[in-house]
């Protein structure tokens, strides 16, 4: 098995062992591994994303406890970060790594916004936990976004990311940074410094959005 497809088992690993995610891959009822597996990588067979699909289903089993499943999450997501590191062969590869990585990001940054807005009841440890996974994701995807040629295809990306690659770092490490404090700030239970920090991180992703994204 190459990188590409060790990068999409490790991402569906992810997906399915955390309940919650993308209702719209329908993965609490374990139907659509193949599809999500499609969607990271359309060229992974359906032989072996059958057998994914079974080891997954396992995996995202009801008996596992929420803390298990947290250590499972923060371990696959390690392995892709040690993943990102290795030389994309191709532009399209790198394309489908950060925007899963993206989607991940924005799956738990919402359920953060949801307490912070008071659109759900606040819970100290479930924050915790999505700040916790926000943080690790937001080391992860910014090899991929240097990848010559990755600006071009089914992406936002500008190209002047590539050519001012400086500048664009210095974005990605002030969102890493933010998603520090965030955890920091979740870790001390202040909920009116979670609030300050929460901000400060969204701000962060706009920043780069507005000057990175087409």
């Amino acid at each position: 098995m190459g990188i590409p497809e060790y990068i999409c088992l490790t991402s569906i690993a992810i997906l399915s062992i955390a309940d919650t995610f993308i209702p719209v891959f329908n993965l609490s009822r374990a139907k659509s591994f193949y599809e999500v597996g499609a969607f990271f990588y359309p060229s992974t067979s359906r032989n072996w994303s059958r057998q994914t699909a079974r080891l997954l289903n396992f995996l995202g089993g009801d008996q596992m406890k929420f803390v298990f499943k947290s250590a499972l999450i923060i371990l696959a997501v390690a392995i892709v970060a040690g993943i990102a590191h290795a030389q994309f062969s191709k532009p399209e590869d790198a394309i489908r790594y950060r925007q899963s990585n993206m989607v991940l990001i924005v799956h738990h940054f919402k359920q953060m916004g949801a307490m912070v807005q008071g659109k759900t009841s606040y819970d100290i440890a479930s924050f915790e936990y999505h700040a916790k996974l926000v943080h690790t994701l937001s080391t992860m995807p910014w090899e991929a976004f240097m990848t010559p040629g990755s600006d071009k295809g089914n992406t936002d990306l500008k190209s002047s990311a590539l050519k001012n690659k400086d500048e664009f770092m210095k974005a990605a490490k002030d969102f890493e940074n933010a998603s520090k404090d965030l955890l920091l700030a979740a870790a001390g239970g202040n909920v009116s410094r979670i609030k300050t920090e929460f901000g400060t991180t969204a701000q962060s992703c706009k920043a780069c959005h507005s000057q990175f994204r087409k």
